[in-house]
């Protein structure tokens, strides 16, 4: 073959190795946090006002098992609904009449877990295309492991093409 087609080929490979190193460097944070943020869609927490929001899942005031609701400064603010994905609204009802019920005198560790055992009970029939990401073909773990993949491949053909091409040229 000749020199300027060599070249060309060990410029491309070697460019397909950096891409796919910088994609998978960028794959495996994101699937971490996409992970972390699918694992606490279906989690129930004490709040109070003026306290920092989670980023999901079902707040419940302490004082009175009422749903709490998220502002925009990530803090907790007054009464709010349930905002479960993939929930049914008789679902949801079901949920915050438990913790009203159960914290009409203030909710205690032993009823907050009654309380997210119901809703894991639920969470359990969402389905798959219903639950966060759920809709998505590569996300959390599975994109994490892809951008792993990603860097050893590129790492591996990159190193193949610095010590090969360079001669082949």
């Amino acid at each position: 073959m000749m020199k300027p087609v060599r070249a060309l080929v060990v410029i491309v490979g070697a460019i397909g190795a950096i891409l796919a190193v910088i994609l998978g460097l960028l794959f495996v944070p994101i699937g971490i946090i996409e992970q972390r943020d699918a694992d606490a869609a279906y989690v129930v927490i004490f709040g109070r006002s003026g306290e920092d929001c989670p980023p999901n899942g079902l707040v419940l005031s302490a004082a009175n098992g009422k749903p709490l609701s998220c502002v925009q400064d990530g803090m907790v603010a007054g009464p709010g609904g349930v905002n479960l994905t993939g929930f049914t609204d008789g679902q949801a009802t079901q949920v915050t009449g438990l913790a009203r019920e159960l914290g009409s005198d203030g909710l205690s560790n032993d009823e907050l877990r009654q309380v997210q055992e119901l809703v894991d009970r639920y969470a359990g029939e969402v389905p798959a295309g219903d639950r966060p990401y759920g809709d998505a073909w590569l996300w959390g773990v599975g994109r994490t492991w892809t951008g792993v993949a990603m860097i050893v491949v590129g790492l591996l053909a990159g190193a193949l093409v610095v010590r090969r091409g360079i001669d082949w040229i």
